[in-house]
């Protein structure tokens, strides 16, 4: 629009971290805290993970891409993220925060995972609009075919795009779906930490599976990303256990105050 730029990136990422972030607040007397307790922490997680989702992507793609000009490195609004990065830092910096304002960190990282997986879901539609990640070619009635010229879909030798596997479209769905499952778990199991060790066992295991859509770099056996969710999966399948049988309690005192709140539905 004349000298100005609209890009749908950045927009998109901001929506989904408003809403998140709103989510959360929704969801803070279902695990025994207050919206306020949410604010408070709110700027360590949003820092942590646009940190950690760029951080993360800079790594990925450092031979290709940064290494020839590190110039690009901060230049975000181009795009480009990794969402481990930005589900391991926003974790990490939330907390940071909880530490830092004496706050308990079980209870928010169950409504964290809420605010995660929607944030995720939306942050997606940047790259349905992109027209990132369709690399498998495919003839089923859903299979995505990008024809804009200036589309990041993939091209076959002649430079040409073809109809393709919507990963990032299967990714947003999935998103949605296990959004429903949690929000159904928070009212059983929100603050004790169990909602969020189900949010990463969800996740994880449904990444791994899809990445093989996507064609990233291999690292060995796997992409980035799959080794992550290998290792994040692991440990959500056994903690997950640890609570099944016990060896977690689930009846923390936020879990009991929450069940004591009629501050929410």
């Amino acid at each position: 629009m004349g000298d100005i730029q609209l890009r749908t990136y950045g927009p998109i990422v901001v929506l989904g971290i408003g809403m998140g972030w709103w989510l959360c607040r929704r969801y803070a007397y279902a695990v025994g805290i207050s919206p306020d307790d949410v604010d408070a922490i709110a700027f360590w997680a949003i820092l942590g993970g646009i940190l950690g989702t760029r951080i993360l992507h800079v790594i990925d793609k450092w031979d290709e891409i940064y290494s020839k000009d590190m110039m690009l490195i901060p230049q975000m609004w181009k795009g480009g993220g990794a969402i481990w990065g930005g589900i391991i830092g926003g974790v990490s910096g939330g907390v940071l925060g909880c530490i830092a304002n004496g706050l308990p960190i079980r209870p928010l990282m169950d409504v964290g995972g809420l605010g995660l997986i929607l944030g995720q879901a939306i942050g997606r539609l940047a790259n349905i609009i992109n027209g990132e990640h369709t690399r498998v070619a495919s003839d089923l009635p859903w299979a995505f075919l990008y024809t804009d010229s200036s589309t990041l879909a993939e091209r076959d030798s002649n430079g040409i795009t073809y109809p393709a596997h919507p990963a990032a479209a299967y990714e947003a769905v999935a998103d949605l779906i296990f959004l429903a499952v949690l929000i159904n778990l928070i009212h059983r199991w929100g603050g004790s930490g169990r909602v969020f060790f189900v949010y990463i066992f969800l996740y994880s295991w449904f990444r791994f599976a899809v990445t093989f859509l996507r064609r990233d770099e291999l690292y060995g056996l796997f992409t980035q990303a799959q080794w992550i969710a290998l290792v994040l999966g692991v440990v959500a399948t056994i903690v997950l256990i640890m609570f099944q049988l016990g060896n977690i309690n689930t009846r923390t005192d936020h879990w009991k105050r929450a069940r004591q709140q009629s501050g929410y539905k």
